[in-house]
């Protein structure tokens, strides 16, 4: 059975290592199920460590996540909501909505004001995602929300970098400016706007820490971010199964979908219970079967094969190339080279943000 094992300890890391290089608040986001670890094991285990707010994308994701945490720690929605319905259940549920139109605004002020509550609200500004938030020209428009609206209660200010990853250097920092300029608005007008906030940039934790209160850590916070080892993070979690067969296979024959892969001597195959089934993809190249995906990918399979880059995994502490296509439910490994038997561990590195909801998650 395949298992994701998630390492506590490695989480908790990466959390510390943040807080350093940012000087500021980590906020951890927990969308897409924790990017796949788990969000409720995942709110409990930062939760314990001391971590009173987290960010979440849907209000389906902060209601489940609310269950697993305590009364006072504090979930904001980061994606903005406009319909009746929804903002309800934001006010009911007690989350800190974001607010990034006149609309979103006037919504939540009419219904907390219905319910006598006020609504904890953060200002989100569209410095170039695009999807939503105030633009940089509508700042005085976001200023009005925050200042005559007597049923919302602004309490941060947010903004999302186009690239995370710090590849774009120059437009996470113009971004940021952009926002400073925004915020300069709302100051000048007395407004506080609370905390104020952006994603996690690998390229502008000095920036940030300058001026900012706070940062949204999502994939990094679990290792998943692509320069990992410059940002002194490590990978969390790995996939793990057991071999279940073992057989020789004579040269000549093919493996996998397609015969895409033959042998060119006798091989020891260990079959491992892993595929697409599981929501298991290894290389998205090896999902597609047109005839001029298959003779590109044969194409492109070979040339990893002469630099040595094929795709592998890990058994009993001993490298194993895949060999073939990823099947629907199983993965062949050539373990030739050493002793294998069934049972042994393999360990395969995945994105876990496309694992099936099935596969267990277990944190040690």
């Amino acid at each position: 059975m395949a298992t994701l094992l998630i390492h506590k300890d490695t989480v908790l890391h990466n959390l510390s290592v943040l807080r350093e290089q940012s000087g500021a608040r980590v906020i951890p986001v927990l969308s897409g199920n924790a990017m796949g670890l788990g969000d409720c094991g995942m709110a409990s285990l930062l939760s314990e460590a001391g971590v009173k707010l987290f960010a979440v994308s849907r209000i389906e994701e902060a209601q489940r996540v609310a269950a697993a945490l305590p009364p006072d720690d504090e979930i904001i929605l980061t994606t903005p909501y406009e319909t009746e319905s929804d903002a309800k259940r934001i006010i009911d549920l007690g989350l800190t909505a974001s607010v990034g139109s006149h609309e979103s605004a006037v919504l939540l002020n009419g219904l907390a004001g219905s319910a006598g509550v006020k609504c904890r609200v953060h200002l989100l500004f569209d410095t170039g995602i695009g999807r939503c938030g105030f633009l940089p020209e509508e700042a005085e428009k976001a200023l009005h929300e925050a200042k005559y609206l007597e049923n919302i209660e602004v309490t941060g200010c947010f903004t999302e970098l186009v690239d995370p990853t710090g590849c774009d250097k120059k437009g996470a920092v113009q971004q940021l400016k952009i926002f400073e300029n925004c915020l300069t608005v709302l100051k000048k007008a007395d407004v506080n706007p609370g905390m104020t906030y952006t994603t996690y940039s690998a390229v502008n934790t000095k920036r940030q820490s300058q001026g900012l209160d706070a940062v949204l850590a999502g994939p990094v916070l679990f290792g998943r971010a692509a320069p990992r080892r410059k940002l002194g993070v490590q990978k969390a979690y790995k996939l793990i199964s057991e071999v279940s067969s073992l057989r020789w296979l004579p040269a000549g024959r093919t493996i996998g979908e397609y015969r895409r892969w033959r042998a060119a001597k006798p091989v020891r195959v260990a079959v491992i219970p892993v595929g697409h089934s599981d929501g298991i993809v290894l290389d998205k190249a090896k999902d597609s079967f047109r005839f001029g995906d298959i003779v590109r990918y044969r194409h492109r399979d070979f040339m990893l094969h002469f630099r040595h880059e094929q795709l592998c995994c890990e058994i009993s502490g001993k490298k194993a190339e895949l060999l073939g296509s990823v099947g629907r439910s199983a993965v062949a490994a050539d373990v030739s080279a050493f002793d294998c038997k069934p049972g042994e561990v393999a360990v395969f590195e995945i994105d876990p943000e496309y694992l099936s909801s099935d596969i267990e998650r277990r944190y040690i």
